[in-house]
């Protein structure tokens, strides 16, 4: 995927959200965003026909 940097940062901050607990403090962790976007981005570039939400299952929900 290829986007605005900004369209990145609100994607990322979204699935932050998104794989967050129910009960997790509403507290936004930049250096895990930073660490997670990298590794979302080196997964896509090794696995470029996956949807975003599989990335991320396989990324972030971990």
């Amino acid at each position: 995927m290829s986007s605005a940097k900004e369209n990145i940062g609100l994607i990322l901050m979204w699935l932050a959200g998104y794989y967050s607990d129910e009960d997790a403090p509403p507290v936004v962790d930049f250096d895990k965003m930073k660490t997670d976007g990298q590794k979302l981005g080196e997964y896509c570039a090794k696995h470029p026909d996956d949807s975003i939400i599989t990335a991320a299952e396989e990324v972030i929900a971990q």
